[in-house]
């Protein structure tokens, strides 16, 4: 992974001929995900695009040999520096978490027979994956998502509930708009609030508002929220499968996550510890003797298996997956 790595880095001094067909396949990638840009800075993304797509390819050879379990693809980041992808995902800050701890751990209930797999998107429970666009706000996308799937498994209805309203309104819990957040912070305003609006009350429109336009009387209320036990696997698997969907954070730094496309994401430069990224873990299973969590994100429905990734379960809490996960109490 490592001389991977470097290739890319390396590629990126080097000058290089592109024909016609890789100057109408750059055309091609401008048109289907809208991206203008024009003179040297055309060049330079179109240079970024080929080395990415470059990195992709030797990659997946070693998907095929079976050195790694994801395979990569291009999507809607691919003339991104790696930086400025993290730029955009990077927006869980874990040193905030501390000052929105619950005072209510998950325990695993006694009697309760915890399934081998679950996945609360065959039930109903989940919506459809959402896109957060240039707005840094997973946190908020994770807490609605948790919340949404807690709603419909009191009430049986699956409700889409708005994530502008937690940009504009939760700054006081700690939360920075577009910049950075926790899902405990967003659970917390909400149950300090008068809850949370839906979509439709309160429309998504990825950038910062100066005020707050909550509306209280189209609000949906929770009474608190619950902490999994720090780094507990075992704990989490019995939480999402007795609760429902929990809201979770893990590390999203590398290449092989803005370009991932499916399997089971097993990533040996993770760090349990420095977590970036807001998801929502909708379920669990195992393939090929591999176990994984079933991982929802907000990058639209065109990155990865849809908008999901499996990422490896029971491998020491890869990339902290369960180091921070949460659920709110309706």
């Amino acid at each position: 992974m490592k001389i991977l790595l470097l290739f890319w880095i390396i590629s990126l001094t080097h000058a290089r001929y592109y024909s016609t067909e890789d100057h109408e396949e750059w055309k091609d990638f401008k048109t289907t995900f809208g991206k203008i840009y024009s003179g040297d800075d055309d060049e330079k993304r179109m240079q970024i695009y080929f080395r990415n797509k470059d990195f992709i390819y030797d990659y997946n050879i070693l998907n095929l040999k079976g050195i790694t379990s994801q395979s990569l693809r291009l999507n809607q980041y691919g003339e991104m520096y790696p930086s400025e992808f993290r730029a955009i995902v990077s927006s869980f800050n874990r040193s905030l978490r501390t000052e929105v701890l619950s005072h209510e751990i998950f325990k695993i209930p006694s009697s309760f027979d915890i399934p081998d797999s679950i996945d609360w998107r065959d039930k109903g429970a989940v919506n459809e994956v959402k896109d957060q666009g240039q707005c840094g706000a997973c946190w908020a996308f994770s807490a609605i998502g948790a919340i949404e799937s807690q709603y419909f498994m009191k009430t049986g209805k699956l409700i889409t509930l708005s994530e502008q309203n937690l940009i504009d309104c939760s700054l006081e819990y700690g939360n920075s708009g577009c910049k950075s957040g926790t899902m405990n912070g967003a659970f917390k305003y909400i149950n300090k609030s008068e809850g949370i609006n839906t979509e439709e009350a309160y429309p998504y429109e990825a950038r910062e508002n100066s005020g707050c336009k909550h509306k209280i009387e189209d609000a949906i209320k929770i009474k608190g929220y619950v902490d999994i036990p720090e780094g507990d696997e075992n704990a989490l698997k019995a939480a999402v499968a007795f609760v429902g969907p929990i809201s979770a954070a893990m590390d999203a730094r590398q290449l092989s996550f803005q370009f991932y496309a499916s399997g089971i994401y097993h990533e040996p430069k993770c760090d349990p510890i420095f977590i970036n990224r807001g998801v929502l873990i909708v379920g669990y299973g195992t393939e090929k003797d591999l176990d994984y969590w079933l991982v929802k994100n907000s990058c639209s429905s065109i990155w990865g298996e849809g908008g999901y990734m499996k990422v490896a379960r029971n491998r020491r809490n890869h990339c902290g997956i369960a180091s921070t996960a949460s659920y709110p109490k309706l």
